[in-house]
């Protein structure tokens, strides 16, 4: 990582990260668990600096992909059934749900009839 160095407002050095480095950073805070203050300060970042970098990249990847929706979540992601929960049928054993998620889209869920 090439980082320049420079005097900020303070007088203390600061280092100036390219946009790759800012986005190594930032996955490392995401993947540390680390509240983002303790992240900020062991790594001696701004918490304004790592915000305004969260929101410039996740921008570029908009405009790259064309919409939000390839840093997203995954569309679907599959449930595996609890095997400790007990398996005997109850006095009902189908069930409907229905969840309006708003924009147009309805979650809906079927227990198939046994």
């Amino acid at each position: 990582m090439s980082t320049m160095v420079a005097r900020n407002r303070t007088g203390r050095m600061a280092t100036r990260r390219s946009a790759l480095e800012w986005r190594e950073l930032i996955e490392a805070y995401q993947c540390s668990g680390e509240h983002r203050d303790a992240f900020c300060a062991r790594h001696e970042v701004s918490v304004s600096s790592l915000s305004w970098w969260q929101w410039r990249l996740r921008q570029d990847r908009k405009t790259a992909s064309g919409s939000d929706a390839s840093i997203s979540a995954p569309l679907f992601v599959e449930v595996e059934p609890d095997s400790t929960v007990n398996d005997q049928p109850s006095a009902s054993t189908s069930w409907d749900v229905e969840l309006d998620l708003g924009g147009g889209m309805t979650l809906r869920l079927r227990r198939p009839q046994c």
